[in-house]
């Protein structure tokens, strides 16, 4: 349930429950009333008629004796017709005389049925079935009257008499207690309501709370429980959410991190080592080591290839830097895989002759194109030659290039195989890292930066394709490129 529609049912319960237990209680209190038909229902209906016969004029009635309702003056006329709605009927006598009477046939019975010997008793109210009698005696400036008035339920106007009279008979005393009773009802309503809202809001905020606390206070692994149906159970999956995506980017950071120490380690070592020798040689010319003149040019052909060690480096550690930028690196055309790699192999026979590189190309019989930069991916397979030339054991290299469509997968993988060393299995999932050398004791330079790989791997993903390495009789490079599709 959301919050929005606990605080609607709360308001409605906070309105509904006082009124309709006030309800409970004035409608209690009617039924007790009439279950009280004793003596307090007597008094109940003496105040009535006694209220009523207050206001009449006797003195009017003594001026039409015998009159009927219908010809009474409108002050008595209205009196009375109130009382005869709510039940009584009424006979006036004065000196032995019937000076006004609304009484029935029946009436008169009931009269004879509880009087029948003397029914002129002053105050007296007696009860026969559905019907009371009261006699009475009033005394007035100009004489007394006697009163016999019937009082009958079956003819009550319920709208006058049972709505009015239960107010008539209510103490002080009864309207105070009712009225603490119900504003007694009316704060524990809102306690409890309080008590349910509050769970409701507070519960899962302290959950927030003390995620947000672990959180911020490094634990990234806190797990922020969602077991609620409302607002606040968004707000922790959101949060959780949050919280996974910033571990996933811490992790990032920290691999980030690691690599940007080995690559700030790699460039330190890879460039002291050259910058000791070359150091070394200019001292020993300083110092007229070098003192024919066979050892001095050894000494400087020894700082120039030292020193073309450190500029091969700085161009590939460039190089990579401006890789990262893959939206301005790369512009990327529809080419055929096997006319660019025909034409890349035929653009550089001569490097690949000089270096004793024999290369085997096996295109697929069903051609596709890929999106590919023709000054970038040529790059490509120059890392990957100069890294089978750099660690090969003879003095020939053999490589085998061969293209094949993976129509299930929609792509062109391209396999550069030769037949190297190989890799060891456990430094196959690293060769593409930044200054990974499988071979450890290869400390120079000279046997490869440790970048040429990572390149390799920065300008395939800069063509969205994927590159790995499986070590089998030598090394496979599979490089995996999407087909070139019209949308």
């Amino acid at each position: 349930m959301t919050i929005r529609r606990k605080i609607l049912i709360s308001t409605i319960l906070m309105v509904c429950v006082p009124v309709v237990f006030a309800f409970i209680l004035w409608f209690g209190y009617i039924k007790i009333s009439e279950i009280n038909t004793s003596v307090s229902d007597m008094n109940r209906y003496l105040y009535v008629y006694e209220s009523g016969i207050s206001q009449i004029d006797f003195s009017k009635l003594s001026e039409q004796p015998d009159s009927s309702p219908d010809e009474l003056p409108d002050v008595n006329k209205k009196i009375i017709s109130e009382l005869n709605d709510m039940g009584y009927h009424i006979e006036v006598i004065k000196d032995d005389n019937v000076i006004f009477s609304n009484l029935t046939e029946e009436d008169r019975e009931t009269v004879l049925h509880i009087y029948p010997v003397n029914p002129k008793v002053t105050k007296r109210l007696l009860q026969a079935e559905n019907k009371i009698v009261i006699n009475d005696s009033i005394n007035n400036t100009d004489g007394q009257y006697d009163l016999t008035s019937v009082y009958d339920k079956d003819l009550i106007d319920t709208g006058t008499f049972q709505s009015i009279i239960p107010i008539y008979m209510l103490q002080p005393s009864s309207i105070f207690i009712f009225v603490i009773v119900l504003l007694m009802v009316t704060i524990l309503t809102g306690v409890l309501l309080s008590q349910w809202l509050g769970t409701s809001v507070l519960r899962p905020l302290e959950i927030i709370r003390s995620g947000a606390k672990e959180i911020a206070g490094g634990n990234l692994d806190t797990v922020i429980k969602h077991d609620f149906n409302d607002e606040f159970g968004d707000v922790c999956k959101d949060f959780d959410t949050m919280r996974s995506i910033l571990n996933e980017n811490e992790s990032a950071k920290n691999e980030a991190d690691s690599k940007r120490r080995l690559l700030l380690s790699g460039i330190s070592h890879d460039i002291r080592s050259p910058l000791t020798s070359i150091k070394g040689y200019a001292m020993g010319l300083k110092d007229g080591i070098a003192n024919t003149e066979e050892k001095k040019q050894h000494y400087y052909d020894a700082i120039l290839t030292k020193s073309d060690d450190i500029e091969r480096m700085t161009i590939s550690l460039s190089e990579l830097i401006k890789l990262e930028d893959v939206d301005k690196c790369f512009h990327l055309e529809e080419e055929s895989t096997d006319a660019f790699i025909t034409e890349m192999l035929n653009e550089h026979s001569s490097y690949l002759h000089d270096k004793d590189v024999e290369v085997q190309f096996e295109p697929d019989a069903r051609d596709m194109s890929v999106l590919l930069d023709k000054k970038e991916l040529p790059r490509v397979f120059m890392n990957l030659f100069e890294n089978t030339i750099k660690y090969r054991n003879t003095n020939r290299s053999k490589v085998l290039i061969k293209t094949t469509l993976d129509n299930i997968n929609d792509t062109v993988i391209i396999d550069y195989i030769d037949d190297g060393p190989g890799v060891a299995p456990d430094a196959l999932p690293h060769i593409f890292d930044t200054f990974f050398r499988a071979d450890k004791a290869r400390t120079n330079p000279a046997n490869g930066s440790g970048l040429g790989l990572a390149i390799v791997k920065r300008i395939i993903e800069g063509h969205n394709g994927k590159v790995e390495a499986v070590s089998q009789n030598g090394l496979d490079i599979k490089i995996t490129l999407p087909v070139a599709r019209e949308d």
